[in-house]
């Protein structure tokens, strides 16, 4: 009987141990809807952008970020999809649809003021980069 609620409790606790663990990933996402002028949230879009960068550490240090980018039909349907990875501390995105239907996003390493790391004053100092640039063409990809 003593061996088994040991076991038991053992068991309990790995698994208690497991679900904190893997709680550690994090993420910030941003939205972006074609035609411009109606917001993702509303009805009458053709594409939906999606940007989610990811990270498994403290979102103001400098670690690796997982980058994804994708595009929703307005039925629901993945049309284009597109990952890659970014060291840096935090990161912002900023897009932008062009005349040409096409979406352009700056990849921006920003400072956080109330982190205390060595590396985010660093940031703070010099101000905010661009680290990537990605140019999507996802009108495209209805046809």
């Amino acid at each position: 009987m003593a061996f088994g609620k040991f076991l038991s409790t053992s068991i309990l606790s790995v698994l208690l141990v497991l679900l904190v663990s893997c709680g550690k990933v994090s993420y910030v996402s941003q939205d972006f809807s074609y035609p411009s002028d109606i917001a993702p949230h509303e009805q009458g879009w053709k594409l939906r952008a999606h940007i989610k960068i990811s990270h498994n550490e403290d979102w103001t240090k400098k670690n690796q970020k997982t980058v994804e980018v994708f595009f929703v039909n307005d039925s629901g349907k993945t049309v284009m999809f597109d990952r890659f990875f970014l060291d840096a501390g935090a990161i912002r995105a900023d897009a932008t649809w062009s005349k040409a239907n096409l979406l352009d996003i700056q990849f921006i390493e920003e400072g956080n003021p109330y982190a205390q790391d060595d590396y985010n004053s660093e940031i703070l100092k010099r101000g905010p980069i661009v680290l990537k640039t990605k140019v999507y063409d996802p009108v495209q990809a209805l046809n």
